[in-house]
């Protein structure tokens, strides 16, 4: 990849040497980090030198960019393993974790809180069960309707879960507007 980084760096440093070579103080503040006397080989119209500098400015980009990299490629990441049966110390832990990367939703918080219980499944999981079980007492919904009224009501249809299982965003809002209801009623 040093080869690469050198080849680019000095087409770059050639385009900049074109499109700078009627700029002259924009070319000094470009090239004086690499070359403290720039102005003073311009102003003798030096083209070796200058063309020495340019070279040192596309050495020191491929250099930085090189070092860059490779400190990159070499950051270790972190990786905590957990048994299966410990997914709730997942949760905690990846909201601890997570503190300054990917910011979390009001719902992603809530789930982890839910998790801490072990005996229980993960929230979206206990959600999606209430989903998936029919309604068989549905009097109250249907007692205005004419003709005949089903017995039983399924939300099949009603596209209440994403598809990776977990609650679609609809149903995570009214489950937050809901507890936000409950924590501000006496009941």
């Amino acid at each position: 990849h040093k080869l690469t980084l050198d080849r680019i760096a000095s087409k770059r440093a050639q385009d900049l040497e074109a499109e700078y070579s009627s700029r002259e103080e924009e070319a000094i503040k470009l090239l004086s980090g690499v070359e403290p006397d720039i102005k003073e080989i311009l102003d003798e119209n030096n083209s070796a030198r200058t063309s020495l500098a340019w070279s040192k400015l596309a050495i020191t980009w491929a250099t930085d960019v090189k070092a860059f990299l490779e400190g990159i490629i070499s950051y270790d990441l972190s990786q905590i393993s957990l048994p299966a049966d410990e997914m709730a110390r997942a949760f905690a832990i990846f909201e601890v974790i997570n503190q300054t990367n990917t910011p979390l939703d009001i719902y992603d918080l809530t789930s982890a809180k839910a998790a801490r219980t072990r005996e229980l499944p993960s929230l979206s999981s206990r959600i999606k069960a209430i989903i998936d079980e029919p309604l068989d007492d549905i009097n109250s919904l249907t007692n205005r309707l004419l003709g005949d009224k089903p017995n039983r009501m399924t939300f099949d249809y009603f596209s209440l879960m994403s598809e990776d299982a977990t609650p679609a965003k609809i149903v995570k809002n009214q489950f937050l507007n809901l507890l936000s209801l409950l924590t501000a009623v006496d009941y």
